[in-house]
């Protein structure tokens, strides 16, 4: 969660990676996570 809240670009590949994360919920945080970025980034 922290990472859609203050990430950069470079953190992208680890959430990208966690997207296939074994545990449903990493696996949601992050696309949740991604999604916050996408979002940040858009209006930045």
């Amino acid at each position: 969660m922290v990472l859609g809240n203050i990430s950069s670009d470079e953190d992208l590949a680890v959430l990208e990676a966690m997207r296939e994360h074994e545990h449903e919920i990493v696996r949601e945080q992050a696309a949740w996570a991604i999604a916050r970025m996408a979002e940040r980034f858009a209006v930045s």
